[in-house]
């Protein structure tokens, strides 16, 4: 009886630590682009704080980072790329996970996130940017063909 307890309380822990994640600290303005890592038992967070959206008064809306993860499971590393949304109190409101890390944005200029992506046409990579709103997108498409 105690195992069948123990079980959904240990997935409960797993799930909660990667979402017990403080991004605001990695508000700083001088950093901006610039990749900040960390390392724990077992984990390695590659954060990069890209900056903020506005509305057209020059008020901020919002703070965006990008995040891969890799998490050392037993034998295997999982990895996990996210792209991090924080109202303007810095809390964690919105957060897409991606299916590859050079999916992540690499850079936030004029309220537009940007993408290294491959033009399925020709078979080169091109940037696509992706103009946001003064709401936090709904969905976040990191191509021309592809959306989270």
């Amino acid at each position: 009886m105690k195992a069948i307890l123990l079980i959904p309380f240990l997935f409960f822990c797993v799930i909660s630590k990667g979402q017990s994640k403080n991004y605001s600290q990695f508000i700083n303005e001088q950093s901006i682009n610039e990749k900040q890592i960390v390392k724990t038992k077992g984990e390695k967070d590659e954060i990069t704080y890209l900056g903020t959206v506005k509305d057209n008064k020059g008020k901020i809306l919002f703070f965006v980072l990008s995040v891969y993860s890799e998490i050392q499971a037993a034998i295997n590393i999982h990895a996990h790329a996210n792209v991090i949304f924080l109202d303007k109190n810095k809390v964690l409101r919105k957060q897409f996970e991606l299916g590859f890390r050079d999916e992540l944005p690499f850079k936030l200029k004029n309220n537009s996130l940007y993408f290294h992506c491959l033009n399925l046409k020709t078979g080169n990579k091109e940037q696509y940017s992706n103009k946001l709103s003064t709401q936090i997108p709904e969905f976040l498409c990191v191509s021309p063909n592809e959306c989270y």
